[in-house]
């Protein structure tokens, strides 16, 4: 059950990588309209669940690349943390890096975090093909 979610987090992220390559302005105006607190919030209590699942993925041996899903999923638990916890100090990054911005840098910040995050859904999905099977020792040990 815990690598088919780790699965769909990894083709929802290849998704969102792609979109934003492909339609950075939409992306923007999505980040603007959703930076305001109470969403920074509800992004960030989702994004904790999101870690805690890789977290508990890599920790239990359900995926490959142990080490990488282990180091995105403590990424993304802090910077979820932050958001639910402080989300002024995340709202303030925003428009700082990004939104108070001329639109060309805007375009090619969102389109170098969508090329980020096909790298890390490619990652994901690579891991999630590479898991360890279950043993089926109990099964061949009654024949």
């Amino acid at each position: 059950m815990v690598r088919k979610i780790v699965l769909v987090l990894a083709i929802v992220t290849e998704a969102i990588g792609f979109t934003q390559v492909l339609a950075a302005g939409w992306w923007i105006c999505v980040t603007d309209r959703f930076a305001g607190l109470i969403w920074l919030r509800i992004f960030g209590l989702v994004g904790i669940a999101m870690g805690a699942v890789l977290i508990y993925a890599a920790v239990r041996n359900i995926v490959g690349l142990k080490q990488f899903v282990l180091i995105l999923g403590a990424i993304v638990v802090g910077i979820s943390l932050v958001a639910a916890a402080n989300p002024s100090f995340l709202q303030d990054l925003l428009y700082a890096l990004m939104l108070n911005r001329a639109r060309f840098y805007q375009l090619t910040v969102a389109r170098l975090a969508g090329i980020v995050r096909i790298a890390i859904g490619l990652a994901l999905l690579y891991a999630v093909k590479i898991a360890p099977q279950p043993s089926s020792s109990s099964v061949s040990a009654g024949s």
